[in-house]
């Protein structure tokens, strides 16, 4: 027995399942959404490896958009110009920034979008672009990497230096140091009863210290006292010194109430005192000379020649 095959139902199948197939490519390869969208542009200076035409572009993990070219910056070659679209609504401004993530462990790149506003303003182009620019940052695997490399170049000059420090020379100055070491230990362990006497020097210094400590306040109370009493001194001496410029004043006016009227009288005294004094002087010569005088009185001179007797 033959097996009866519908040929019209084949035929029907393989078509549904072309048209599958091509609907399921078209979907997959590009966007046939037909709600209103806005294209952007960014630019990344790292590799954007796994990220291809038609990754979906997400905001806070939901998918508002497709990845619509990629291509080198042709004034700067270093970075890639990415071309996005999004839909209409998603609030992307100047505060909006956009990086590369991995979906999961299939490697997969997408967009995503975060740091919005509720009422965005939208980002101004770059000089000589005709689409708004969206700022980015780096992926996490670029910082992964640029962390990896800072670690290695860390490692290489710490290697660089172990290297140096193993070097010949290097290793024959670490054994002296070593031996001179061992000495000083050696030195040390023989000294550890000077050690120990200065030790006990150092604490009796340090009870006289404390003892000192403690008369320091008996001290400064009799140093106290001191200054008080030489502060009172010093009183009376002021008290003493104004009396002095007063009795000085007093007598400067004495002086001169002295000068004015006892001083001409003085002299005028004294004036009488020589004179009576010559006279005395006198008297006694001519009593040395005639003794006679005291019984006989003063004789008249006699005249001289040519002169008559009074």
């Amino acid at each position: 027995m033959e097996t009866r095959v519908s040929y019209t139902l084949v035929g029907l199948f393989v078509i549904v399942l072309t048209f599958a197939v091509i609907g399921a490519g078209l979907y997959l390869g590009g966007d046939i959404r037909t709600t209103p969208h806005r294209d952007f542009a960014l630019y990344m200076d790292e590799s954007v490896a796994g990220l291809n035409v038609s990754a979906p572009v997400r905001y806070h993990g939901v998918d508002v958009g497709r990845v619509q070219g990629i291509s080198l910056n042709p004034e700067h070659p270093d970075e890639v110009r990415v071309v996005i679209s999004v839909e209409e609504g998603v609030p992307v401004g100047r505060e909006t920034v956009a990086t590369i993530r991995s979906q999961g462990l299939t490697g997969i790149s997408f967009i995503e979008l975060s740091g919005s506003t509720t009422e965005p303003v939208t980002p101004d182009p770059r000089a000589g672009d005709t689409l708004p620019e969206i700022t980015t940052t780096p992926s996490f695997g670029a910082r992964v990497e640029q962390t990896v490399d800072e670690a290695l170049g860390v490692m290489s000059v710490i290697a660089d230096e172990v290297r140096d420090l193993l070097r010949e020379e290097n290793r024959e100055r670490v054994s002296r140091l070593l031996h001179n070491a061992e000495i000083l230990s050696g030195n040390l362990a023989d000294s550890t009863g000077e050690l120990d006497q200065t030790v006990a020097r150092v604490n009796r210094l340090l009870e006289q210290g404390n003892q000192t400590a403690e008369r320091l306040p008996d001290s400064m109370d009799r140093l106290d006292a001191t200054l008080d009493r030489w502060a009172g001194l010093a009183d009376d001496l002021g008290e003493t010194g104004e009396a002095l410029g007063t009795l000085a004043t007093r007598g400067e006016t004495t002086l001169i109430d002295l000068n004015q009227s006892v001083i001409p009288e003085l002299g005028t005294l004294l004036y009488d005192i020589q004179r009576l004094s010559r006279d005395l002087d006198r008297t006694l010569e001519e009593f040395s000379d005639e003794p006679q005088m005291l019984i006989y009185g003063r004789q008249p001179i006699p005249p001289g020649p040519g002169e008559e007797a009074r």
